[in-house]
């Protein structure tokens, strides 16, 4: 698939980066005011924008008969590990030597062994404590390993519509149970109740939902040229509200809308150069964005008396995405792309060893 058309999945990556280092960057004040407070807990859907273009981007490039499930499994290894693996450790050498907020909550063995193996997500114990927003690439592992199965949804629009549907249902169940079955503190239970991955699974089925539909769909450009406005207006009004319109299962909807519009009506600013390098580099910004709030709040206090809470957040989060953003055009190049090539190095060995046992 040309990398062009494809360009405003990046810019859904940038809107989501956007909004998910808003969320923390409120860690800056609490004296905030409340739209400001709603807009930032609203960012923080941006992990399940996430979700929904990753099931989209993969189902648009790999269909029932051309996914090799060994290739596509050490490929997405490769695209995920090192980046990942290279945080793990970076926040545990920072945060014993110059910012000890920076250091993971929880360093035992069974932290460590889940971390690297992508099991962090199954335990309270364990779903946050090493590498901070660790949960989302917990759950992104798991539809990875679930993908060669739902990828049959690609080509059957009305199967990949009902299992939306039910995935939304076993995702209240799910929620419900781990809050009424599982003891510990309150506020630790209801967390990984939400960032458990079949509570967010939703999100990435709703992505392969939309691959199946595109091609049926594609007709009505005219139609998704005025949806895209209208959506993108509930949804900037859904930022600034909380309640049912800011929930889960509304953000998703909404973004469901707006990726579907855009993919047909195809806007050039979609796939402008600033939003689709922001996509792209957007996993390291996801990973390094912690580093710098954990670095601003050290100083935090010390601004807030004399510029306020709503300057000092608006102007952290200024700071914290450009400084990410900065740090990431380095760890792109250097450990995302270089572990990819590194995949695909190995696995033309393995190729290669296979044709010659054949010979």
């Amino acid at each position: 698939m040309e990398r062009g058309h494809i360009g405003y999945l990046d810019s859904f990556r940038a809107f989501a980066i956007i909004g998910v280092v808003l969320t923390h960057a409120v860690w800056l004040s609490k004296d905030i005011p409340i739209w400001l407070d709603n807009v930032s807990h609203f960012g923080s859907k941006g992990v399940q924008l996430f979700f929904m273009v990753s099931g989209l981007t993969l189902a648009l490039n790999y269909n029932a008969d051309s996914l090799k499930v060994g290739n596509f499994f050490v490929k997405r290894f490769f695209r995920i590990a090192p980046m990942y693996y290279f945080s793990a450790l970076f926040y545990v050498v920072v945060g014993y030597s110059i910012l000890p907020s920076a250091l993971p909550t929880n360093l035992s063995m069974e932290s460590w062994l889940s971390t690297f193996t992508f099991t962090n997500g199954w335990s309270p114990k364990t779903i946050n404590s090493f590498v901070p927003g660790g949960w989302s690439i917990a759950a992104e592992m798991m539809f990875y390993l679930c993908f060669p199965i739902f990828v049959k949804l690609r080509d059957k629009r009305w199967l990949s519509v009902g299992f939306v549907v039910v995935s939304f249902l076993v995702s209240v169940a799910i929620y419900k149970f781990i809050i009424n079955k599982i003891s510990g503190n309150v506020e630790d239970v209801s967390s990984f109740a939400y960032f458990f991955w079949l509570t967010q699974l939703p999100a990435f089925l709703i992505g392969i939902a939309i691959a199946a539909w595109l091609p049926f769909l594609s007709r009505y450009r005219a139609v998704a040229s005025y949806l895209f406005p209208l959506v993108a207006t509930l949804t900037v009004a859904a930022a600034f509200s909380r309640g049912v319109f800011s929930s889960y299962i509304a953000a998703d909807v909404l973004f469901s809308g707006l990726i579907l519009s855009a993919a047909i009506a195809d806007f050039s600013f979609m796939r402008g150069r600033i939003l689709t390098y922001i996509g792209t580099i957007s996993f390291s910004i996801y990973l390094t964005h912690f580093f710098v709030i954990h670095l601003l709040m050290t100083k935090a206090s010390m601004f807030e008396k004399s510029i306020g809470g709503t300057v000092l957040v608006i102007g952290g989060y200024l700071v914290t995405m450009a400084a990410a953003a900065a740090i990431s055009s380095f760890t792109y190049p250097m450990i995302e792309k270089n572990g990819k090539n590194l995949g695909n190095v190995l696995l033309r060995y393995g190729r290669k060893r296979i044709q010659g046992r054949a010979v």
